[in-house]
C-alpha cells in the first residue's frame, strides 16, 4: 500500500547495499523512488504492487517483495503485451 512507500524505499536502500558490498549514499534517488511508489501503487488499477511483511517488534517492515506490470507492444507469444518484473 501506498502507506508503506518510504519503508519500501528504506527496504531498496538495504537491498541495494547488500548487493554492492557497502551502504547506499542517501540522495535525491530516495525522493523519487518515493513518489513514484506513492502514485503506482495508489492509481485505481495499479501497475505495482507490493506485498510487505511486519517487523517482528512492530516496528517497520522485516521485507518485501514488490511487482510491477509493464505493457508492450504485444506479439504472437503476447498478444496483450503485458509482462511483469519482481
Amino acid at each position: 500500500m501506498a502507506g508503506d512507500a518510504a519503508e519500501l524505499v528504506r527496504l531498496r536502500a538495504v537491498m541495494l547495499g547488500a548487493m554492492a558490498g557497502q551502504p547506499v549514499e542517501p540522495g535525491p534517488w530516495q525522493q523519487e523512488a518515493l513518489a513514484m511508489l506513492r502514485a503506482r501503487l495508489a492509481e485505481p488499477e495499479p501497475t505495482m504492487a507490493a506485498y510487505v511483511v511486519d517487523a517482528p517488534d512492530g516496528v517497520g517492515l522485516a521485507a518485501c517483495a514488490v511487482g510491477a506490470v509493464d505493457l508492450r507492444l504485444g506479439g504472437p507469444a503476447n498478444p496483450s503485451g503485458r509482462t511483469g518484473y519482481v
